[in-house]
C-alpha cells in the first residue's frame, strides 16, 4: 500500500511506510497528547516533498503563537508558499460546505487533506441538534472524504476528541461508531506514566501485521515532534 511520510522514521517504520494514502487515517486521544502536532508535521514534510496539501482547521487551534512555537517561527503565510491551504469553518454546516467542495480546490500535486478536529464541531452541534441527525451527516462528510481519498489518491489525516465511560473505564473518540465505520487506520495518542513522552497505539490498519504496533514519542518544549 502507499503511503506518506511522517517524517518521522521510527513512526514511518511502525506504520510500514508512514500515513496509508487512498483512506481515512483517524487520530484520537485527550487533549495536548500531540494530535495536532503531529498532523502538523506530516503536513510540513508533505510539503517539503512537493505535495500540496489542505489542513481544515475546524478546532480554531492554530493560532500565530502556537504556529510559530511547533513550526520553528514560520508564519501561516510562509506555510502556504509551501503548500498549505488553511481553511477555518465556523459551525458544523459550514464544515459540511468545505469538506463537500474540496474537490474544486485538489490539482494533481495535492496528496494530504488533515481535518483537525472532525468532531469539535459535531460536539457544539449537539447542544441544538440531536445526536442521531448529527450521526448522519457526519457521516455523510466521512464517507465523502473516503471517496475523495480514493478517487484522487490522497491521504486523508482526521483527528478527533475523546470522551470517557467511567462505568466501563474506557477512553474512546467522540461520534465513535461512524468514525470507526470510515478511517481504515486508527491510531490514539495517549499519555505514559512519564508524561514527557506520548505512547502512540495503532489500532487498527489497511495492513493486518501492524495491528496492535505502538510506540513511544518526545516532544521538545515548543511542542514539535522529537525523531
Amino acid at each position: 500500500m502507499k503511503s506518506l511520510t511522517t517524517g518521522c522514521d521510527k513512526l514511518d517504520s511502525l506504520l510500514g511506510g508512514g500515513i496509508p494514502v487512498g483512506v481515512i487515517t483517524l487520530i484520537y486521544g485527550e487533549a495536548s497528547t500531540g494530535k495536532t502536532t503531529l498532523s502538523l508535521g506530516v503536513s510540513i514534510e508533505a510539503s517539503r516533498r512537493g505535495f500540496k496539501v489542505i489542513y481544515v482547521d475546524s478546532d480554531s487551534s492554530l493560532t500565530p503563537t502556537r504556529l510559530g512555537w511547533i513550526l520553528k517561527g514560520l508564519t501561516r503565510e510562509e506555510l502556504e508558499e509551501l503548500g498549505i491551504l488553511f481553511f477555518k469553518p465556523l459551525d458544523f454546516y459550514e464544515q459540511r460546505e468545505l469538506i463537500e467542495g474540496l474537490e474544486a480546490y485538489l490539482r494533481g500535486d495535492h496528496r494530504l487533506i488533515v481535518v483537525d478536529s472532525i468532531t469539535n464541531l459535531y460536539r457544539a452541534a449537539l447542544a441544538e441538534k440531536g445526536a442521531f441527525k448529527l450521526n448522519r451527516e457526519l457521516g455523510r462528510q466521512l464517507a465523502y472524504l473516503a471517496e475523495l481519498a480514493a478517487k484522487k489518491d490522497l491521504a486523508i489525516l482526521c483527528t478527533a476528541q475523546v470522551h470517557s465511560k467511567p462505568m466501563q473505564g474506557i477512553i474512546e473518540p467522540v461520534a465513535r461508531r461512524v468514525l470507526t465505520y470510515w478511517s481504515k487506520a486508527i491510531l490514539r495518542l495517549r499519555f505514559p506514566e512519564d508524561r514527557k513522552l506520548r505512547e502512540l497505539k495503532v489500532e487498527d490498519f489497511p495492513e493486518e501485521k501492524i495491528k496492535g504496533r505502538s510506540i513511544l514519542l518526545a516532544f521538545r518544549s515548543d511542542g514539535a515532534l522529537c525523531c
